[in-house]
Order: structure tokens, then sequence, then C-alpha cells
């Protein structure tokens, strides 16, 4: 009689067998340790006898998958799967797959103006303050807002005085803009407080380096605020010399975004080609876009795979090892990296995780 602990260490170990091998493997220690037992071994010898059977087990898999070079568990696949199964639990814990959400009222109402020309090269979506003018007449906008991206020291944006009540957000400390603000007073991000002054309980009235200039800072936003990337420190004002900007709109509740492009097009059709008039879109702020994100993610991925089938084929076929193929994985990662470092580059968690996962592959 097989006493039972070593039946239960044949059941665990046959787990690593490949499961056509595994019924037959069985019965053979079970045989074995039956005829050892018939023959008067006892417990400590038969339990001994036993733990070989992990032993032989890993042997028996280690067999099946030196017949298998695409085994993702042995090299050269052993770290890339190691390091899918981690890219997999950050995305997870990252919140990649949950659906948006932006920190302002009432986000399904906002958008950004963009043009669309087809057969033409990409077309700067900047405005002149003349469109702006004539798109203040649009009927179906509550609210018209303007930005723009400053280059200069910190990543920060000029903004017009309106631009935090069209967003529909309150300051954490200290206030917005006023009609009567001038180029020296800014508002900061909460992480630009944290960066710009650290040890400083109440920043409200400091001065601090922003856009190339010492600023007085009005007032701090919330923590959870965020506006076209994260990385932005602060905001100054925007003035009307500014030759180009960008526009946020807030849609009249009701209205839908078709009837709003229609008439925005038709306030701009009084001071802008017809053609120019008909390109006109607006790109909802609150928009999911992991789909998106998938589908080029997935043409990425693709070619970091072609990449490998072609080197494993080189290196099936007997051929020399191409030191182009290493070469083209670093430039694949150098180029990722920095393109993570654009400072207005802003991506969703579920492209981040993409990112992550082809730099890994």
């Amino acid at each position: 009689m097989i006493p039972l602990p070593c039946r239960i260490l044949v059941w665990i170990a046959s787990l690593l067998v490949p499961r056509p091998k595994r019924t037959e493997w069985r019965k053979e220690w079970t045989a074995e340790l039956w005829h050892r037992a018939e023959s008067g071994a006892s417990f400590q010898e038969l339990l001994r006898r036993s733990m070989g059977v992990f032993r032989d087990a890993l042997w028996i898999l280690g067999n099946q998958r030196k017949g298998n070079p695409f085994d993702i568990f042995r090299k050269p696949l052993r770290t890339e799967a190691l390091f899918l199964a981690a890219s997999l639990a950050i995305c997870l814990v990252a919140g990649g797959f949950r659906a948006p959400s932006l920190p302002f009222r009432d986000a399904g109402q906002l958008a950004l103006l963009d043009r669309a020309i087809s057969g033409v090269a990409p077309f700067d979506p900047y405005v002149t303050p003349r469109l702006v003018r004539s798109l203040r007449q649009t009927p179906s906008f509550a609210g018209l807002a303007q930005y723009r991206f400053q280059p200069v020291g910190l990543p920060s944006m000029r903004t017009s005085t309106n631009f935090f009540d069209v967003l529909g957000v309150k300051p954490l400390l200290g206030r917005t803009f006023s009609a009567t603000d001038g180029d020296d007073v800014a508002v900061l991000t909460y992480a630009g407080w944290r960066n710009l002054l650290p040890n400083n309980t109440n920043p409200v009235g400091r001065t601090v380096r922003l856009d190339g200039r010492d600023v007085t800072v009005a007032g701090v936003m919330p923590p959870d605020f965020w506006f076209r990337s994260r990385k932005v420190q602060g905001f100054t004002p925007l003035h009307d010399g500014a030759r180009s900007r960008s526009l946020l709109v807030r849609v009249k509740p009701g209205v839908s975004f078709r009837q709003v492009v229609a008439d925005m097009r038709q306030a701009a059709a009084r001071t802008e080609p017809a053609w120019q008039a008909r390109a006109l879109l607006l790109d909802p702020m609150l928009e999911d876009r992991r789909l998106p994100d998938v589908g080029l993610a997935l043409g990425l991925a693709a070619f970091a795979a072609l990449l490998g089938m072609g080197y494993l084929a080189v290196k099936r076929c007997g051929g020399p090892r191409s030191w182009a193929f290493l070469g083209a994985r670093v430039a694949m990662v150098v180029i990722a990296i920095l393109y993570l470092w654009v400072p207005w580059v802003q991506l969703s968690s579920i492209f981040a995780f993409w990112i992550f996962l082809l730099l890994c592959c």
C-alpha cells in the first residue's frame, strides 16, 4: 500500500509533465512505489524516493521544450515573457482600462478647435485673433477660451482670463486670472507649486520664475487638475497681441456637436476663405481613445514581432549574427524614450502601457 503523502507528491509532480505523457508517467511512478512497498520498504524510504518525482518531471519537461524553440518560458523569449507579465500588471494597477475622466465640470461639453483638410499637408490648428473675434459670434458656444503653449523655460501655457471659467474649475488656493492682470501674474498647477516652491505652505503672493520671467503667484489649482499635459507647471495671461493661439470651447447644453460645427463654420466664413472655414472641426475633450491607442500599439507591436522573427530566422538558417537587429531594437527604445520626454505629448494610460510593452519586446 502506497502511503498517502507519497501519492500526493506524485500527483503534484505530474502537473509539471506535459499532458500527453502525464497519465503514463503517473502510472509508472505509482507502480514503482507499489513494488517497493511490497518488498518491505519503510515509510521514510518511500517518502525519500517520492521526492525524486519532481526531478524526473522537470527532466521530462526540459526535453519537451528542447524541441520547441518558441517556448516563451525558455531563452531567448524568457525575459520578454516576464516583462510582458510585469507590464500587464502595471497596466491593471495604473487603471489603463478604466473609463476616461476629466477634472472639469460637465466635461462632455468641452471641445478643442481643430482643422482637417484633405489632400493638403498637416494644417496648423492655431487660429488668428481675427478668427477668434468671428467665432465669438457662434450662437451654440457657451464659452470660448484661448491658450498657447510656451516653449521657454519650464512647461507652461498662456491662457485668456476666462480660461478657468470655461473649463469649470476653481483654484485650491488664491484666485484665477482677472481682466486687469498683466504679464507678471501666474496660476500654478499643484505640481508646479511643489516644484517651484517646495517648502512654502502658502505660495500665493510669492515670486517664481515662469515663462522666462519673474511672476507673482495668484493661485494654485487642485492636485487632480490638468489640461492637455500633466507636465505643465503654470499659466500666465494671454493678451490680444499674441499672433496665434488655440481655442477651447464649451458647448451649450443640449446642442449636438454637429450643429455646433455648422454654426462655427458659418461664423468663420465671414473672415476666412470658404475652404478654410469648411475645414474647422471640434475635437471633444471627453473622448475614449483607448481603442485607437490599442490599434496603433498593435501595429507597433507587429513591427517588433516581425523584427524578432527575422532575427530568429537568420539564426536558425545558420547565418551570421546580424548587429542590425540589435541596432534596430536599441533605436526603437531610444526613440520611444525621447518621445515620452516631449513636454506636450499627452499619453493616456493604455497607450503608455503599450509603449512600455513595445520596449520590453
